[in-house]
């Protein structure tokens, strides 16, 4: 499968620019839900800054996931339409996986730390950690096709996009 196939829709994936218009909808309209529904119903008012904290978390964890699923593809576009040579798009690939290991990260950091969190909270966490490390192999998978052209990188970007994008969907309740 050539390259500009893969990026010109004829995956399973949805383009990522096709879902700005929604991001934008979501991020700025729907107030952002709590982790998990069980903890808006036993949301005690001693747990209430416990709870705005976590869905803070959430909602910027769903909003980094988006954000880069979307860089991600646009960099793949650039590089497809020979708007981006390989040495920029490579360049960008690795500022957004520096990003998304530190978030990775701190989001694990937390994770260890946050004494008594509730199950569903830790779940929640673990999906988005393995969004992100999802997102990163797509990244690097990407930045490698760039400069290789090989098609190992090519399928392991395809295949890490479509799984980040089933997870990421899944956080989002879309499917």
């Amino acid at each position: 499968m050539s390259f500009r196939k893969v990026l010109s829709g004829a995956s399973a994936s949805p383009r990522p620019l096709a879902f700005l218009p929604l991001f934008l909808f979501i991020l700025l309209q729907v107030p952002s839900p709590p982790l998990s529904a069980q903890n808006a119903r036993e949301a005690a008012p001693d747990r209430g800054r416990e709870s705005l904290d976590l869905n803070t978390i959430a909602t910027l964890s769903v909003a980094v996931l988006f954000q880069s699923f979307g860089y991600i593809g646009t960099y793949a576009d650039l590089l497809a339409t020979g708007v981006y040579d390989a040495e920029r798009v490579t360049t960008m690939l690795k500022e957004t996986t520096f990003y998304l290991r530190n978030s990775r990260d701190q989001l694990k950091l937390f994770q260890s730390s946050a004494a008594g969190l509730r199950r569903g909270d830790q779940r929640y966490l673990s999906e988005v950690v393995t969004t992100l490390e999802l997102l990163i192999t797509e990244a690097e998978s990407l930045s490698a096709y760039a400069l290789r052209h090989e098609q190992d990188d090519l399928k392991r970007f395809e295949a890490s996009k479509d799984k980040a994008w089933t997870h990421l969907s899944g956080l989002l309740n879309w499917n």
